[in-house]
């Protein structure tokens, strides 16, 4: 029988903390033993796009930099909203191309 992943999804939406939050939980879930973080693409004019927030990609990349081991995920990326010649290049590999090891 498979063993189910659990993953949680990083928080994006900023508040009193600001983006530091990101490191701490990214960090705490690996802890916790969670298998994934994901995050989701902001689309122009939707309910999340009126809210201070952070690009989905870019919350994956600190992610990156402070775990070893958590799968990173997008739900969706819009490509409209994106250049799929550079979509590549922001999306974070590993975590030490991320931290630039």
């Amino acid at each position: 029988m498979a063993v189910p992943s659990i993953s949680v999804g990083l928080p994006q939406y900023l508040d009193e903390d600001g983006p530091a939050v990101l490191g701490r939980f990214a960090a705490q879930a690996e802890a916790l033993g969670f298998d994934g973080l994901w995050t989701v693409d902001s689309v122009p004019g939707a309910a999340t796009a009126r809210v201070p927030s952070l690009d989905g990609l870019h919350a994956l990349t600190a992610a990156a930099m402070v775990t070893e081991r958590i799968r990173l995920g997008v739900s969706v990326i819009v490509l409209p909203e994106r250049n799929p010649a550079l979509l590549p290049a922001s999306w974070p590999r590993s975590t030490s191309s991320a931290a630039g090891a």
